[in-house]
């Protein structure tokens, strides 16, 4: 068994809601995933008689940002 380097990811999101005139509503919505941007290593290589057996060679993505707009009526 090889144990691999730990995983932390931290998720966010804020919105707002506006009136638009009498009956509309305008909301802004933002998403932040890996909102720390933490390194998050991908596992360790396990294949036995490679150059790269027991190294971590790449990483998971890096901090992502969504931001939407939404409009009713």
């Amino acid at each position: 068994m090889i144990r691999g380097p730990g995983f932390a990811i931290w998720d966010a999101a804020i919105s707002k809601q506006f009136s638009v005139k009498e009956r509309g509503r305008l909301m802004f919505r933002g998403e932040f995933f890996n909102f720390l941007n933490h390194t998050n290593w991908t596992g360790v290589s396990t294949s036995l008689g490679t150059g790269t057996f027991g190294r971590i060679t790449s990483a998971c993505d890096p901090r992502k940002v969504q931001l939407s707009l939404k409009l009713e009526f």
